[in-house]
């Protein structure tokens, strides 16, 4: 994810997440040539192709709960080897202390 869950908003969702680009090709064309203001109201409240739009946001979602996820488990697995050094580190009694 380019940002924090906590630090998302709107715009960055729909426009310039990385993890969701793909999916934002494949359904949006005229996106660049709009305001995003504009473009957020057609994406969100097009009553006409109202399918298409719960498609897209569904696959946009799916997007970004699988990025958290995998940078959860990227996040805990980092925690979990700085502590298994760590009591390997103290644990070795051929390490040197103090230089």
């Amino acid at each position: 994810m380019c940002k924090s869950e906590e630090e998302e908003d709107i715009k960055h969702f729909l426009f310039r997440c990385k993890m969701t680009e793909v999916i934002r090709k494949k359904y949006i064309n005229k996106i660049k040539s709009n305001e995003e203001e504009f473009a957020i109201k057609e994406i969100l409240y097009n009553k006409e192709n109202i399918n298409r739009t719960k498609e897209f946001l569904s696959e946009l979602w799916k997007k970004r709960k699988k990025a958290i996820t995998i940078i959860n488990n990227e996040k805990e697995k980092e925690s979990y080897d700085i502590e298994v050094k760590r009591i390997c580190q103290m644990s070795n009694p051929f390490q040197r202390k103090g230089g």
